[in-house]
């Protein structure tokens, strides 16, 4: 959903290139190891592996009818090697820490999409599902 992906991207003469994507969230998507490093982490001195799988807590930064009846701080499955990076930070509506911060759920009007798997989530992300098949998901 977001412009454009360093995954299926080449490195060429030290620059990465992008696939394109469907442009519907302004932002792009990139390899864990590159937002480290951008963000002066060191990815060899770093004790998170990559892909990230497993569980992790999600913190919410405003409120979103997705995540409505879905406690502060639910766990959730992770399988990712990428991180969402959306222009407006205002579509962010929940984060993990792996390292960083990592946005998990992001939405812009009907627009919703998770890092996460909430199919595998338990009931966080059966709550997930239920908010989303029932509704008015609109921000």
């Amino acid at each position: 959903i977001f412009d454009k992906s360093e995954e299926g991207g080449l490195v060429q003469n030290g620059q990465q290139s992008y696939t394109q994507c469907l442009g519907i969230v302004p932002g792009t998507i990139r390899h864990f190891k590159n937002v480290w490093r951008d963000r002066d982490l060191n990815p060899q001195d770093h004790s998170r592996k990559v892909p990230h799988m497993g569980w992790n807590d999600v913190s919410y930064s405003g409120s979103c009818p997705i995540l409505k009846g879905v406690p502060e701080s639910s766990d959730f499955y992770f399988v990712h090697s990428y991180v969402i990076q959306p222009d407006n930070p205002s579509v962010i509506k929940g984060y993990a820490n792996y390292g960083a911060m990592v946005p998990a759920v992001i939405q812009q009007k009907n627009v919703f999409a998770c890092q996460f798997h909430p199919e595998k989530s338990g009931k966080a992300g059966l709550q997930i599902i239920k908010n989303f098949v029932e509704g008015d998901l609109e921000c």
